[in-house]
């Protein structure tokens, strides 16, 4: 009885070349690069001709050393603010296993990251989720035991506006990071499904085509605005327990967009507002602010009344609707104690004291949509929200907001307003 034969994943022409290639390179790869399913991503995106993948491979080994990507990841970290303005969503595996991502690039906004950092460290946090990428696959490979798993890229320009593609950095941003995925990740992505694709989208995909390779051009796969359509056929290539409901899976959260899970956007949390700034989802109440005016929330807190060994947070978020406003947030800790010597409430104390910054004055436009934030409250005090329109002679401004103190306490601010 003769031994049975496992048939190889590669044809004899690939066998052959993927032999060849390690053998031409031996000496500039490590243990994982050293491997037929690493090898072979090169052979194919140069067509089988060994003497091009030889070339790529050694320019992307000196592109790597030149830029320290080895343990890249060890050493340095993308910001977290900024995880949270570029999130990717990781909807676990498709029918096939690949690692399924998700990018809500409509959403992205690349000037709140490449105006502060420059392009160059904005390049350097591409880098790192790239290698963050070939992690996830690695790891989906070590998970089900296959091996030459790949991403599948589910691209949602849903919110993508006129002004993000005539951010000209913003274009040389996409056209360099796909640049250093074609040159340095062959074959990693197996697939892109583009969904809500807006009407300006031809004229970004025109600007950014004669940058890609034709090997990438035909993986891109474009579904439009319909939400039925698109769902119905994400849900015939992905696993519909692993996608947010949003997106039209069974994947459930504390909203929609699972927008609180760190399984699903890698290792962080998202704020909700980064999805919807619909009013009556954040609970906003809304006060229009004349010319010339302010408009002022007063929230007294007292931090003996909470467990001991606790402390409270004051928890804010607001939107304004044109133009732009002012806002910060100030403390009057006020010396509470009563003939007793017990802490008393802050509303009830009229001695004077010092104020303090809890949330440094600064003009918000519009354009930058929900603002929230988290304070700490170590100190018992008067808490003041201060949307200040004063330095506005001729416009009125509505900003819509909303105040709480600790997840469970509801602060009522609908009479604050001096």
């Amino acid at each position: 009885m003769g031994t049975q034969q496992v048939s190889s994943p590669f044809s004899a022409e690939e066998t052959q070349k993927i032999q060849q290639l390690r053998s031409a390179c031996s000496g500039i790869l490590n243990a994982d690069q050293n491997d037929d399913y690493y090898l072979i991503r090169w052979l194919r995106a140069r067509n089988m001709d060994l003497g091009k993948a030889e070339e790529m491979l050694r320019k992307s080994m000196k592109w790597r050393k030149d830029n320290e990507v080895d343990g890249i990841m060890d050493r340095e970290e993308v910001p977290m603010k900024y995880r949270r303005i570029f999130p990717t969503g990781v909807f676990g595996r498709d029918i096939d296993d690949d690692v399924v991502i998700f990018i809500p690039y409509g959403r992205y906004c690349h000037k709140l990251v490449i105006g502060p950092e420059g392009m160059e460290t904005t390049l350097r946090y591409h880098i790192i989720w790239m290698e963050t990428m070939e992690s996830l696959v690695r790891k989906a490979e070590k998970e089900t035991g296959k091996k030459g798993l790949r991403l599948v890229e589910l691209v949602d320009f849903d919110q993508y506006a006129y002004k993000e593609m005539m951010y000209s950095q913003g274009r040389e941003f996409l056209i360099k990071t796909n640049k250093v995925a074609d040159e340095n990740y062959p074959e990693l992505m197996k697939s892109m499904i583009i969904i809500n694709a807006p009407k300006i989208f031809s004229m970004l995909f025109g600007l950014i085509k004669p940058f890609m390779s034709k090997e990438t051009i035909s993986k891109i796969s474009i579904i439009g605005g319909d939400e039925q359509i698109w769902k119905k056929e994400l849900m015939t290539k992905l696993v519909p327990e692993n996608v947010p409901e949003r997106w039209g899976g069974t994947r459930k959260g504390t909203d929609e967009y699972c927008s609180q899970n760190p399984e699903v956007w890698l290792d962080t949390t998202v704020p909700l507002s980064y999805f919807t700034s619909d009013d009556k989802v954040h609970n906003f109440t809304t006060q229009k602010i004349a010319a010339g005016d302010k408009f002022v929330v007063e929230i007294p807190v007292d931090i003996s009344k909470y467990p001991e060994g606790t402390l409270p947070n004051l928890i804010w978020k607001f939107r304004v609707e044109t133009h732009d406003i002012s806002f910060s947030i100030s403390c009057k800790a006020l010396s509470i104690m009563n003939d007793d010597n017990k802490s008393e409430s802050a509303a009830s104390s009229t001695s004077a004291s010092e104020e303090s910054i809890v949330n440094v004055e600064r003009r918000v436009d519009s354009k930058e949509g929900i603002q929230e934030g988290k304070s700490t409250i170590y100190t018992s005090g008067l808490y003041t929200l201060l949307f200040d329109n004063r330095y506005s002679y001729t416009r009125s401004k509505t900003v819509h907001y909303s105040v709480k103190v600790d997840a469970e306490t509801q602060v009522d601010v609908s009479d604050n307003n001096p």
